[in-house]
């Protein structure tokens, strides 16, 4: 027998459970449709997550088996058709061999042999190199050298590039106060498990580890780094928990959590010698509850070697912005989004510019008013490293 999402493309935010009555395997007939949103919407086989054909074909299911189906709250494509059957379909019969034998070889003349050398060498060398110029090389400016080139600069444009090289340990923020309501906060979700999915995860030495923590009044780890590699699934389920509990923006609270809980050898981070870049994107529609403490907190994390990125969402407030600058060190990480509904249009950018900071080495950066000596871009030395 078969199932399906029914006519037409499918909807938002579908949930559907079908048990298993026969076991068998499962299969997609050709020709049907299996077009769905690979990540945000899939099939849960027995616990395991499955948005692909190769992840679905032939797979095993027994009497009892539970296979459930869901989407997420945007994109909806044409839909599936999934089939089970008792046996495996046999494949496709061989092709016939041909009728006729291959063309008999040619009967031409084998190639003439090489050529002789020539009798004399070559050409006498080209004349010597034009002497150099007199002048001599430009001045130095007077400012530092920027430490990263942003295309975006920081505007949230959405034009960057997500493809990048290596593993990170990657730490997001959400911030979960009493501004955002529902739909806000669910488009919050979906940004995080498309962001976390240009950061591919496991347990191996390249892969990135990723960790979340979300705050109103207080701070919750809702994730740590897992030396074990952290599943999709385990990791979609842990997105789709996390509550929109309301309450204050005790920003600092959150970025002390990371510093204390979340980027520390005991809970998953791996350590400085091994050279894999810490980096924590910072969600928020408002200005902090407490901004002294929150540069404060920002501050310590900068000097352990994490680097931060902000999204300021839904607000052009300057005063926000300004403190998100001295909580990245650097306004070229602070991106402005205008609203939810554009999160997903930012994946690209933000990706492209936390793989450019991982492997960036930054001299110093320029500070709006000039000072005795050039403020450094971040108070460490960055590890070196990529992502991908």
């Amino acid at each position: 027998g078969c199932i399906t999402d029914g006519p037409g493309g499918y909807g938002s935010s579908e949930r559907c459970t079908v048990e298993v009555l026969r076991g068998g395997f499962l299969f997609l007939r050709p020709g049907d449709a299996f077009d769905i949103e690979n990540f945000f919407d899939g099939f849960s086989i027995n616990g395991t997550f499955a948005d692909e054909r190769s992840e679905i074909e032939g797979v095993a299911v027994q009497d009892g088996d539970i296979i459930s189906w869901s989407t997420d709250f945007s994109v909806q494509l044409a839909g599936f058709t999934l089939c089970a059957a008792t046996t495996l379909a046999p494949t496709s019969a061989p092709t016939s061999p041909t009728s006729a034998p291959t063309d008999a070889p040619t009967t031409a003349v084998p190639t003439a042999a090489p050529t002789s050398p020539t009798g004399s060498p070559t050409a006498v060398p080209t004349a010597a190199p034009t002497a150099p110029t007199s002048a001599p090389i430009a001045a130095p400016t007077s400012a530092p050298t920027p430490a990263f080139d942003f295309s975006g600069s920081g505007s949230g444009s959405g034009s960057g590039s997500a493809e990048c090289d290596g593993g990170v340990d990657l730490a997001v923020v959400m911030d979960r106060s009493g501004s955002i309501n529902n739909a806000e906060f669910d488009q919050m979700r979906g940004f995080v498990r498309a962001l976390f999915r240009e950061f591919p995860f496991g347990p191996d030495a390249d892969d990135s580890r990723v960790a979340i923590v979300s705050f109103s009044s207080t701070a919750t780890a809702d994730a740590l780094f897992s030396p074990d590699g952290t599943s999709p699934d385990s990791i979609r389920d842990i997105i789709a928990s996390i509550p929109n509990s309301g309450g204050g923006t005790e920003t600092n609270a959150a970025l002390a959590l990371l510093r204390t809980n979340v980027f520390t050898v005991a809970n998953g981070m791996r350590p400085a010698v091994d050279g894999v870049p810490k980096l924590a994107v910072l969600m928020s529609d408002g200005q902090s509850s407490n901004r002294a403490a929150a540069v404060a907190e920002a501050l310590l994390l900068r000097n352990s070697g994490v680097i931060i990125l902000a999204l300021q969402i839904g607000s052009t407030s300057s005063t926000q912005r300004a403190e998100l600058i001295e909580i990245t060190g650097n306004a070229s990480l602070v991106f402005t989004v205008s609203n939810f509904d554009d999160l997903a249009a930012e994946v690209a950018e933000i990706t492209s510019t936390l793989c450019t900071v991982a492997t960036a080495s930054p001299t110093t950066l320029p500070t709006t008013s000039p000072t005795a000596s050039p403020t450094p871009a971040f108070s460490l030395v960055l590890p070196q490293g990529a992502c991908r």
